[in-house]
């Protein structure tokens, strides 16, 4: 008896130790647990902006199971990284561990407050980085619950200026409406504005941004981020402007899959100078020419299954005089259903000239396949003028000429087929008398992948 008791008092004491160890950790980190874990939590974002290229030094205080303030955020770029700098005076986070691990990120963040913020981010010095060959597309899931910003400041470097959104002020409370105060906004086209105010609101993450005017072509009387939806993967987008002289609306509904987005899409303007457009999609000044007289679009499908689209487009423009593109006016009626494309009508007035096309073609399954998958056009027109029709090409005629032919696509192969009759038609070095001719050209078209140009494998012939 007296030896069954001392083994099994040798077997219950690793235990004890075990137990009196764990104990110990468990007083020592009751007591310590917050230097402890704000030290460990300290070198994970040091270890990630090293990752990222970037030297970062600041303090973290707060409780790490609830909260955290950085103070004296500093990181900048020590090699290539799209982050250029960092600099935040005060960044508070308050945030649920355990809204996070029932519901993922839209329930990660509670309240975000940065206070004297500086952020300067260079897409030119991102590092490459391989892609996997079709990214699976999603949608943002950060949504705070509040936000607050206090002289804050994004410069994005671009060219040929910087977009720079400078001492920005912005508090959405889910209780209270706000407002937004930007001191300066610059475009990469060069326009700016300064002291621009806007009212807003932000209840249950729906955020509403009201009457912000830029001057009086540019006012944004609605703008709707509506992230209410979110954990059921969807966000509603809602814009309503006054851009170049015109009216401009926009509304989407995008639903996340789990290969890609379903969206539904509308968009309507009216009166709208085309050129006024270019400073805002950041393209040149002198991309977009003329005035969209009228624009209606409405249409859904995933976004990146061309075949599942279906809507209807209608687009009248006027005074477009680009060095590629030269008329008075254009209507354009475009729609799209069970995988099928169809050109109703394009129609293309330059004074005397006029030029009408329309077609079907099938809709591919990707976006690489444009332009391979079977489709026809038919043209017509008769250009009374030519040499106002040349006048912007190398090969200037002159007198007048009527054509129609058609276009088909058929196993990734283009085949046209022009014919052309003229009375008299006038070149540089003389004229030619009665002419009727048929203009034939072939290629076959190469993945968009592939880069090579369009005239790649082109054959021509005139008969």
């Amino acid at each position: 008896m007296a030896e069954d008791r001392q083994a099994e008092a040798r077997t219950r004491r690793p235990w004890r130790r075990a137990a009196t160890a764990l104990a110990v950790c468990v007083a020592l980190l009751a007591i310590f647990h917050r230097p402890i874990l704000l030290a460990i939590g300290r070198q994970i974002v040091l270890r990630y902006a090293a990752k990222e290229n970037l030297k970062a030094d600041f303090r973290l205080e707060g409780n790490p199971f609830t909260n955290v303030t950085a103070r004296s955020l500093h990181a900048f770029a020590v090699g290539p990284s799209g982050i250029e700098s960092i600099d935040i005076d005060r960044l508070y986070l308050d945030y649920s561990v355990f809204g996070f691990a029932r519901h993922g990120l839209s329930h990660l963040l509670d309240n975000v407050d940065a206070h004297s913020a500086r952020i300067v981010l260079n897409p030119s010095k991102a590092p490459l980085r391989p892609r996997p060959p079709k990214p699976k597309l999603e949608l943002p899931k950060l949504f705070p619950a509040r936000i607050r910003l206090t002289d804050a400041t994004l410069v994005v470097r671009n060219q040929p200026h910087d977009f720079v959104a400078e001492h920005v002020d912005l508090d959405l409370n889910p209780r209270n409406p706000g407002e937004v105060r930007i001191e300066t906004l610059q475009l990469p086209a060069g326009d700016s504005w300064s002291k621009i105010v806007g009212q807003t609101s932000y209840t249950n993450k729906n955020l509403i941004v009201r009457d912000v005017r830029l001057s009086d072509q540019e006012q944004i009387h609605l703008l709707d981020v509506d992230a209410s939806r979110i954990d059921a993967s969807t966000l509603g987008i809602n814009l309503n402007c006054t851009i170049g002289g015109g009216q401009l609306s926009a509304s989407a509904t995008l639903i996340e899959t789990k290969s890609s987005l379903d969206t539904k899409i509308h968009l309507a303007a009216e009166k709208v100078t085309a050129e006024s457009l270019n400073k805002f999609l950041i393209f040149p000044a002198d991309y977009l020419s003329g005035e969209i007289d009228h624009l209606a679009l409405d249409g859904s499908g995933v976004i990146d299954m061309p075949r599942t689209w279906s809507g209807t487009m209608s687009l009248q423009m006027s005074d477009v005089h680009r060095p590629a593109i030269d008329f008075n006016r254009g209507v354009l009626e475009v729609s799209a259903e069970q995988g099928r494309a169809t050109l109703r009508s394009a129609d293309i007035v330059q004074e005397k000239n006029e030029f009408h096309l329309h077609g079907t073609v099938e809709l591919p399954s990707a976006f690489e396949d444009f332009g391979r998958t079977p489709g026809t056009l038919e043209i017509a027109g008769r250009a009374l003028d030519l040499q106002q029709f040349t006048a912007r090409s190398p090969l200037r005629l002159t007198g007048s000429a009527q054509f129609n032919g058609k276009i088909d696509i058929v196993n990734g192969k283009i085949e046209a087929n022009l014919g052309v009759t003229a009375d008299s038609v006038g070149f540089e070095d003389g004229t030619i008398k009665n002419l009727s001719a048929t203009l034939r050209a072939s290629k076959t078209v190469a993945p968009i992948a592939s880069k090579k140009p369009w005239f790649a494998e082109l054959r021509t012939a005139m008969e």
